[in-house]
């Protein structure tokens, strides 16, 4: 490796690096040749889906989520032919336009019908109902529905702006005729239908297929069919068959068929054709991400289109990141989900190379920046760099980009390698910054931590921060209770006396709790002890003695003596040892059930009497401490303490319900008629206690006593059934309370 840099060399670093902007491939490289045992991997525009266009193996595209086959590229197969048809007027005419590739669905995508319905005189064409109409056909909505609009269509807006709108040509009769007057297959029924994007194949269309790629399955084309019958109740559409035949007689346009269609993509949109899966292969997304571009095996494609999302992408200036990789300042990159900053290398055959994603866009602060690709050992004297923006979607689907910006690869020594400057290392001392050995080169500005260049490392990360001191301490002077000690703090390395630092003294000592509860054994608070600076003494630093601590009434002490290196002197403090508290139970809320029941609960630092009863009244317990020499209530006293309880009455059970009684009408004639209250009451529960009634309607010959509720019919009563309403109330007693009003009917039934 060369230590020293030419002269030329660095005059070159220092002018400005050219940077040259391209809006495609075309005026930059010619076109790739195909290779016999398969095509690279990546290609620059379209070219190659123009081989075997049209024919057996056609190249299929993966684009909007299907595969297409490629029936005509530039209006022609692949062998250069262009694709035409005879039309009614005796004229050769071309089937599909320069400057677009004709692309037809692989397989069956839905099952459709061409109409909903049917009439005479029935005009129907793709585009429209019929030709009066501007409503459109059923299978036309269904192929917009399905690939157009909304947002689970399966061709994007992003895509669909790369298609050539077309404009399909009406007029061609509906056909009632075997002679197929006015036919022309390659137009359709009604008027004509401008500016579409996707559209079913005509007649002349799938006949000029080949049937390899029109046997697939059962699909409509737009161009009318034959009409057999002559009361015109049915119209056929013209289809191919699952076998690959053209049906130019059709089917009904009422029945069911797969769709199948096509469209033109306009060949200027596309930026590269790709190998469908695993075609654009990235190293890992960074200086390092460029890879070399391996071949296809088969003939599946997708492509990347040019778009406006990406138009904004410029190169600003173009320095070294090191001597193999050069470093571009860009601006205007499109960010979000699989945006990129891509590169390509390019050899003097127009073959792309080596293909990288170099950066990730995820983010607004990546719209602009830098971005460095490192070229060593994959780029040639007569080779180009390009660096683009991207959306790179993955396998089988369809990438967006902005146009391809070439980058000049500077006056990197490529062949010959860094230029080396040798810095030597340095040790730090306990005040002083050192460094490790380094090696920076003179023509990247790049740096190394070994002279093979092998370890390359950022700017300043040799510096070896200053050590610092390396403190322990000396200690002159222990605190005591009354005065503050003192440390002086020396360097092990220097062995200088950097300073010295007082001993807080102990000038706060607190007992947690300040009166500790009796409990038969020693009480022993928490001591804390704070230095007159205020910060917690380490306990390791004293020790604590307990006397007098177990019994009420004794002076309790807890000696602080301290120990160790820091700290000397005792300190004695006093706390007390009080009774225990009880808390004094309180009654219960309880309800008569003719059992004894407990008011006051008993507790294990008390006797209790009297807290039990069984009738509802008002009751006092008295409650005696086990043990007032340590115990006392929560209030401090020790006296008996007395808690009243009461037991509620219950409520009352009476339950009544009405019943009928009958009275011979013969007797009544003779004087008045008794019937006993069972008769026409049944109780349901008795209740408790003495009952009253009280008669609340009814008729007036009819009584009921208060007390005994014995009912009287008097003399006269006609012959019928009445209905009595009483109101019925138990006084309850002692354990009870009076029920509430029962309303109860009864009947008197006279015959």
């Amino acid at each position: 490796m060369r230590t020293k840099i030419k002269k030329h060399m660095t005059r070159l670093l220092v002018a400005a690096l050219a940077i040259v902007f391209a809006v495609g491939f075309a005026p930059q490289m010619s076109a790739p040749a195909y290779a016999d045992d398969g095509d690279p991997a990546i290609m620059a525009g379209s070219d190659i889906l123009a081989k075997s266009a049209n024919k057996d193996g056609a190249q299929i595209v993966s684009f909007g989520g299907r595969d297409w086959y490629v029936i005509a590229y530039d209006g022609k197969d692949g062998d250069g032919n262009e694709i035409t048809y005879d039309n009614p007027d005796g004229n050769t005419v071309p089937i599909h336009p320069d400057g677009a590739i004709a692309l037809f669905q692989q397989g069956i995508n839905e099952s459709s019908q061409f109409h909903e319905d049917n009439h005479a005189n029935y005009h129907y064409a793709y585009g429209y109902v019929d030709d009066e109409s501007t409503a459109p056909s059923t299978l036309r909505r269904t192929v917009e529905n399905t690939y157009l609009s909304g947002e689970n269509a399966l061709i994007s807006a992003a895509e669909q702006a790369a298609i050539v709108p077309r404009t399909l040509s009406g007029g061609c009769q509906p056909i009632y005729d075997a002679a197929r007057t006015g036919w022309d297959a390659n137009t359709m029924a009604g008027h004509t239908l401008e500016n579409a994007l996707v559209w079913p194949l005509s007649v002349a269309e799938a006949q000029a297929l080949p049937g390899s790629i029109r046997g697939q399955g059962d699909a409509w084309l737009r161009t009318p069919g034959s009409h057999p019958y002559t009361t015109f109740e049915f119209i056929n559409a013209t289809m191919i068959r699952g076998n690959g035949d053209v049906d130019i007689g059709g089917e009904s346009v009422l029945d069911g068929k797969g769709v199948r269609p096509a469209f033109y993509l306009d060949k200027k949109s596309v930026l590269f054709t790709a190998a469908a899966y695993s075609g654009k292969a990235s190293g890992k997304p960074g200086i390092n991400g460029l890879k070399k571009v391996g071949d296809n095996t088969d003939n599946d494609w997708t492509v990347t289109l040019k778009d406006n999302v990406h138009k904004n992408f410029k190169v600003e200036s173009v320095a070294a990141e090191n001597c193999w990789a050069p470093k571009i300042s860009y601006s205007g990159a499109a960010t979000g989900t699989n945006e990129y900053i891509s590169a390509i290398i390019v050899d003097k055959d127009g073959d792309i190379t080596y293909y990288g994603r170099i950066k990730k866009c995820a983010n607004d602060a990546d719209a602009a920046g830098e971005a460095a690709i490192n070229v060593k050992g994959k780029i040639g004297p007569d080779d180009k760099l390009y660096v683009f923006n991207e959306q790179y979607n993955g396998d089988a689907m369809t990438d967006f980009a902005s146009a391809l910006v070439q980058v000049d690869k500077g006056p990197y020594p490529m062949d010959e390698g860094h230029q080396l400057s040798k810095t030597d290392g340095r040790e730090p001392s306990c005040t002083e910054p050192g460094n490790k050995e380094y090696w920076t080169c003179t023509v990247c500005g790049q740096y190394f931590g070994d002279e093979q260049c092998t370890q390359k490392i950022k700017k300043d990360s040799w510096i070896l921060k200053a050590l610092g001191h390396d403190l322990y301490p000396r200690i002159s002077r222990k605190a005591t209770i009354d005065c503050d000690g003192e440390i002086s703090q020396l360097c092990h390395r220097c062995h200088w006396e950097i300073s010295k630092v007082p001993i807080p003294h102990p000038n706060s000592f607190n007992l947690s709790p300040a009166a500790g509860e009796y409990t038969g054994k020693p009480i022993e608070p928490i001591v804390t002890v704070k230095g007159n600076d205020g910060k917690t003494i380490a306990a390791e630093n004293y020790l604590i003695k307990y006397s007098n601590n177990i019994e009420i009434g004794n002076q309790a002490t807890a000696k602080v003596t301290f120990q160790g290196d820091y700290y000397e002197g005792e300190k004695e403090l006093t706390f007390s040892i009080k009774p225990v508290k009880v808390a004094l139970p309180k009654a219960k809320k309880l309800t008569y059930t003719g059992k004894q029941q407990t008011g006051v609960e008993t507790g294990a630092d008390y006797s209790i009497i009297g807290n039990k009863a069984a009738k509802a009244g008002t009751y006092t317990a008295t409650l005696r401490l086990k043990d007032p020499s340590h115990y006392a209530w929560s209030d401090g006293s020790t006296a008996n303490k007395s808690v009243k309880f009461t037991i509620k009455k219950a409520a009352n059970t009476l339950k009544v319900k009405g019943k009928t009684a009958a009275v011979k009408y013969s007797a009544l004639k003779k004087k008045n008629q008794s019937v006993g209250v069972t008769r026409v009451i049944a109780f349901k529960n008795r209740g408790q206690g003495a009952k009253t009634y009280i008669k609340a309607a009814g008729n007036k010959n009819i009584t009921i006593a208060k007390k005994t509720g014995k009912v009287t019919v008097k003399k006269g009563l006609k012959k019928g059934t009445y209905k009595v309403t009483v109101k019925v109330k138990a006084a309850g007693g002692t354990n009870y309370k009076a029920s509430a009003v029962k309303k109860v009917a009864f009947k008197i039934s006279v015959k």
